[in-house]
């Protein structure tokens, strides 16, 4: 039995499982277990799902005790997040991403919010941070997290609600089978899952005290990537479909809206050198 931070009697408190997939993040994957390890809130499982190529991370995960470590080859990252809810046995779950951590009270503060409000998604607090030079920049996420609007938000607005998987608490029974998106890639995974999820309209709660922390760079950062233009629009395709085939066609206008800005934003882009990564990184710290 544990004190529940709530109510403050004696109780049960849920399971929570987080769970990480990973590719080759030997260089990233300990301080998310380590940030997991750390957290305030003890009904804790980790499960760390690696798929494809994964290099000498294995190595560094079989370090720890207690990690539920599977191993999937041929499996992409969304298959690997499905496969961590499979095997699951929390109430709750809560992704994080191999090169990611959480604030040491963050599953505490997100499962508070959950249980005080019965709600069935909590988003977390989305920081990034980053390491230049031996400096750590720390900088909000530009999110309003409107949850009225949270639905409008993942099919086409993250200024409004983040279509991530991560730093989202679920509740288990949600999202226990993952739906079939149609579609394999890198960029629309989470942002098709979500809309599956949210269509439904899940009570969907806020903790800005619950805070996650998000590297900043790697592929989500890849704005140059080759294909991506392809990849975006083949998501708009897709989340045009599912809105007609569920009667919610008042929010396609949105989702063209959300193409067409993403588009812009891939013209506009041009990969900065680390000078100019971190005079930007500066800029954001002090605004």
């Amino acid at each position: 039995m544990k004190m529940d931070k709530v109510s403050g009697h004696h109780t049960a408190l849920p399971l929570v499982s987080v769970i990480i997939p990973s590719g080759d993040s030997h260089s990233t994957i300990k301080a998310a277990i380590d940030s997991v390890l750390a957290q305030s809130y003890t009904p804790i499982e980790i499960i760390v799902v690696l798929n494809g190529e994964v290099g000498v991370t294995l190595s560094i995960i079989s370090g720890y005790k207690g990690v539920n470590t599977f191993r999937l080859p041929e499996a992409n990252a969304y298959e690997a997040r499905a496969y961590g809810a499979s095997m699951a046995k929390g109430q709750y779950l809560l992704y994080l991403d191999a090169d990611d951590c959480l604030h040491k009270d963050a599953v505490m503060r997100a499962v508070t919010t959950a249980l005080a409000n019965s709600a069935d998604i909590v988003q977390l607090r989305l920081v990034q941070f980053a390491r230049k030079a031996g400096i750590n920049f720390h900088w909000h996420f530009p999110c309003r997290y409107d949850t009225t609007e949270a639905f409008r938000g993942i099919v086409a607005d993250h200024t409004i609600f983040n279509p991530g998987i991560p730093a989202k608490l679920y509740r288990r029974s949600l999202i226990a089978t993952f739906p079939d998106i149609k579609y394999k890639g890198f960029w629309g995974e989470d942002r098709l899952f979500n809309m599956l999820v949210f269509s439904g309209r899940p009570k969907v709660m806020y903790s800005p005290e619950s805070i996650y922390y998000y590297r900043y760079g790697g592929m989500s950062r890849d704005l140059t990537r080759k294909g991506l233009t392809d990849e975006i629009s083949r998501v708009k395709e897709l989340q045009t479909e599912y809105l007609r085939a569920n009667n919610l066609q008042s929010y396609i206008p949105d989702v063209e809206r959300g193409h067409r800005f993403l588009l812009e934003a891939i013209e506009r882009y041009k990969s900065p050198d680390i000078l100019l990564r971190l005079k930007l990184l500066i800029a954001r710290l002090l605004s």
